[in-house]
């Protein structure tokens, strides 16, 4: 599935299906703690890792054929569920995957769990989060109201954001960070271009 020009000029931050996602990076953290990791050193999330090219990614995948063509922005995403997926094991536990790419590399992946598993707390559930990828702690957030569902570590060059949903069900976002910086140069830069070949 492509996103329309229309939906990415909407787009405030990477979206990916939940609904307030946190406010992406507008959760900022009032004392973040320092997180150093690299791209390289992101986790691998059910086969997929953030950098890896649209065809890398497909590769994971039965029967999908190729990504449809990038919007003008050059962003693309598609949405893959566990039969999809050629390692049963990466489909265990899991609602859906959504992907996000910009110029056919990958910049955010979403896991939404299914209710196989709840949680008592979120930081329950973040906890667990960081021991099995084996990441530092995660942050609370800015705003108290998020606070309840939502952690959060931010790295030198990717952000990881959990979240409890309906019924104490998890899900987390892995992004790459600097990318939404690049989307709005390139909207900015589409909007001036508009108005330069625009005739009365």
């Amino acid at each position: 599935m492509t996103l329309t020009l229309d939906q990415a000029r909407n787009i405030s931050c990477v979206n990916l299906g939940i609904a307030f996602m946190f406010t992406c990076a507008l959760v900022s953290l009032p004392q973040e703690r320092k997180c150093t990791l690299k791209l390289g050193q992101a986790p691998e999330l059910r086969g997929f890792r953030l950098g890896m090219t649209a065809q890398q990614a497909q590769s994971q995948v039965m029967g999908v054929g190729g990504l449809d063509k990038p919007d003008d922005l050059g962003m693309t995403a598609m949405t893959i569920y566990p039969f999809q997926l050629k390692s049963k094991d990466n489909g265990r536990g899991i609602q859906y995957i959504s992907l996000n790419f910009l110029d056919h590399h990958l910049t955010a992946i979403e896991l939404r769990y299914d209710d196989s598993t709840k949680w008592d707390s979120i930081d329950q559930f973040a906890a667990k989060i960081s021991e099995s990828l084996q990441l530092p702690e995660m942050s609370k957030g800015r705003f108290g109201f998020l606070n309840r569902r939502t952690r959060t570590l931010a790295c030198d060059a990717f952000r990881l954001q959990v979240m409890l949903v309906e019924e104490n069900r998890g899900a987390l976002v892995l992004s790459e960070e600097g990318i939404q910086e690049i989307i709005e140069k390139r909207k900015a830069d589409l909007k001036e271009k508009q108005r330069n070949v625009f005739k009365p």
